[in-house]
């Protein structure tokens, strides 16, 4: 089997999982919640063999070709499948996606081995909206990463990814027992002045603003738990703002005017001579969704944030082990390292 053939098994079989975990929510949820998770790991692995197959081992140095093509091996876990794609495949993935995809995981293995009865036939409607919400905040993660991160890699694949993101928006009806729970309390909230908008993930007004520092703003929706950062930022050819989420792009909805990473770096980034930022850059690398494409912190209303995934530091300091500049706490980057470095660990005795 070539690995052409080999991949598009694999993506195959992940939305094959994802139709079932749709299709199992009402009448078996602890089902859906085992086969959306593996969806996302297959997803994931699919995308570390256009690397190489052997990365899809557990132990890429004992991987063995025939065994591989017979199935007869054990794969990477979820950890290992992300720290491998952005150390091989230089690829970004959020701590905010990995986090959602873990928390799926631990979902995932409590219904694997132990008992939860409210998780069987004729689930509760608060334990179905449970589920949903996690699946929604996952596969907004998921569905980033597969039309926009790896466009490329899952062209092909385009019809089968809008089918089943329209079968996930249909999922919102299971979270407006949440809602309607919620309801009052979202109204009394505008009526004290509170900021509700529609959540990208679960589609209800129920995202609440939590913090505004200049333009950029931060919302947590109240029915599905998903915390989602925005930075309005000037259009280049007039007054109006384009709304940017992530990957240091955005799109206006008006004139469809594109902005990318090297127009905001332009906009929020400090303006240095080469001399200036050899000496003392203001720029610095985020450990939050570790791009490297060029450093992506910028300083901004007494504090730092990330372009390209929005998250917010108090300060940057220098790696003690490689020197590059990183946003966060670095007092343990001697031993540890950096997004750029494994530190002095990671040299062994």
């Amino acid at each position: 089997m070539h690995r052409e053939n080999l991949f598009d098994s694999l993506v195959r079989n992940a939305i094959d999982f994802l139709n079932r975990a749709i299709d199992e929510l009402q009448e078996n949820p602890k089902y859906s919640v085992v086969h959306f998770f593996a969806a996302i790991e297959i997803f994931l692995k699919a995308r570390l063999l256009l690397e190489h197959w052997s990365l899809v081992h557990e132990e890429p140095g004992r991987a063995n070709l025939t065994s591989f093509f017979q199935g007869d091996f054990r794969s990477v876990s979820l950890q290992e499948a992300i720290r491998r794609l952005k150390n091989v495949a230089g690829t970004r993935i959020s701590a905010d996606a990995e986090r959602s995809f873990e928390r799926l995981q631990d979902h995932r293995n409590k219904l694997i081995h132990f008992f939860h009865p409210e998780y069987g036939p004729d689930a509760a409607p608060s334990v179905l909206a449970s589920v949903v919400a996690d699946e929604c905040v996952a596969w907004l993660h998921l569905h980033k990463m597969l039309t926009h991160l790896w466009a490329n890699e899952f062209e092909n694949y385009d019809r089968d990814i809008n089918a089943l993101n329209y079968q996930m928006l249909r999922l919102r009806a299971f979270l407006q027992v949440r809602y309607d729970a919620l309801r009052d309390d979202i109204e009394r909230g505008k009526e004290r002045g509170v900021l509700f908008i529609e959540c990208p993930s679960c589609g209800f007004e129920a995202a609440r603003y939590t913090e505004q520092v200049g333009c950029l703003s931060e919302t947590t929706c109240i029915v599905c738990e998903n915390m989602i950062r925005r930075l309005d930022t000037p259009r280049p050819d007039c007054e109006a703002t384009i709304a940017v989420y992530d990957l240091g792009e955005g799109v206006c909805e008006d004139c469809e005017t594109s902005i990318n990473m090297d127009y905001l770096i332009d906009v929020y980034g400090v303006h240095q001579t080469p001399e200036e930022a050899l000496e003392s850059p203001a720029h610095a690398y985020c450990p939050n969704c570790e791009w490297i494409g060029q450093p992506s912190v910028v300083p901004h209303n007494n504090h730092y944030f990330c372009l390209n995934c929005l998250a917010v530091y108090d300060y940057i300091g220098s790696c003690e082990w490689c020197g590059e500049l990183n946003a966060g706490d670095m007092s343990d980057s001697f031993l540890t390292g950096c997004i750029w470095c494994e530190g002095r660990l990671g040299w062994g005795d």
